[in-house]
């Protein structure tokens, strides 16, 4: 409030301005005021939320040669099983040339099958550049709902975010949620998006998953507006770009490795009916399904406001119709649901 000099003292005096209210906040202060909501919005995570769904179910049980409990004796196979030694003794007694032999020979071996819930391996990567920066809310509560299904069901949740030149890998799959929530708090909305280096590690992450637990079965969920970076400027086709190539590539490597994808873009404008106005980031989006074989959760944003801008106007949130979309996807990349069709 200003003040004017009467007789060396100095007195308020009322204006119809606030002087202490800048008119544009800079653009530092506005990735600052969104981050502290964004983190504030994922400190929930420490809190298990109620989803009414019937989405909620014990995983079936798998039999494996690795892990899990002993379910039946098979034909013992070096590396393939345990050797179930008891067992083998008392067949090799109870076998007709018993007589002949007092030693135990490879006949006379037994192994266990094992049985174990099925494991899921979540591996989420989450598009945190300064192109999202209207979506930081809204991709806070997928992450949040994803994150509590999977609680839920025991399932292991592995984190890498875009951001910066290269990808960064949070954490593995792990059971641990004290860690996942640690994760998802360090996570500021800023910087490059670097898609196919995302792309590339996620897969990587995937195949050893599948290396380390036999019985477990992994996929990628990828949450973007898919306009990956850096951009070279030197094309007239935006994708002839290196970084759209780049990421168009690795998801091919998706189908060879038999890895699905699910990718949730909250930037669309267009219809199918519409495909010829398609901007950059949907058609990406499309291209990258297609090449990998995976599935496509579509959340239209009716805001006109260009990407990396913020403001209240163009903020985009998500319904609770969006949410079970998205978990509907989620679960039709499980090994044994019966539904794995196109997400509209």
């Amino acid at each position: 409030m200003p003040f004017k000099n009467f007789g060396g003292k100095e007195k308020r005096v009322k204006s119809d301005y606030r002087e202490e209210i800048p008119l544009f906040e800079s653009e530092m202060n506005l990735f600052k005021t969104v981050d502290i909501k964004f983190r504030r919005f994922l400190r929930k995570f420490r809190r298990t939320q109620n989803f009414r769904s019937r989405k909620f179910t014990k995983r079936e049980r798998a039999k494996n040669t690795v892990t899990g409990r002993n379910y039946r004796l098979i034909k013992y196979s070096k590396g393939i099983n345990s050797l179930a030694f008891y067992p083998s003794i008392v067949n090799h007694l109870l076998s007709s040339d018993t007589k002949k032999r007092t030693y135990l020979c490879k006949e006379d071996l037994l192994g266990w099958e094992k049985s174990s819930h099925q494991s899921l391996n979540m591996i989420l990567v989450v598009d945190v550049s300064s192109s999202v920066i209207n979506f930081a809310i809204a991709f806070s509560k997928i992450i949040n709902s994803l994150t509590v299904y999977f609680n839920k069901n025991k399932d292991r949740i592995g984190i890498i975010s875009l951001q910066g030149y290269q990808s960064k890998i949070l954490n593995h799959p792990t059971h641990n949620y004290k860690v996942v929530s640690k994760s998802l708090l360090s996570l500021k909305v800023h910087g490059r998006s670097p898609l196919a280096d995302g792309l590339t590690k996620s897969l990587d992450m995937a195949k050893l998953e599948k290396f380390r637990n036999r019985g477990s079965s992994s996929f990628v969920v990828l949450l973007s507006d898919c306009y990956p970076e850096p951009l070279t400027g030197k094309y007239k086709n935006i994708f002839d770009e290196p970084a759209y190539k780049n990421s168009l590539s690795a998801a091919k490597l998706f189908r060879k490795a038999k890895i699905k994808l699910l990718l949730i873009n909250p930037n669309f404008k267009h219809n199918e009916t519409l495909r010829e106005k398609y901007f950059p980031g949907e058609k990406l989006s499309e291209l990258i399904v297609e090449n990998s074989g995976g599935k496509l959760v579509k959340l239209f944003n009716k805001s006109r406001t260009t990407s990396g801008s913020y403001s209240e106007a163009g903020r985009f949130d998500v319904s609770a119709k969006d949410i079970e979309k998205i978990i509907s996807g989620v679960t039709s990349l499980e090994p044994n649901s019966k539904s794995y069709s196109s997400m509209k």
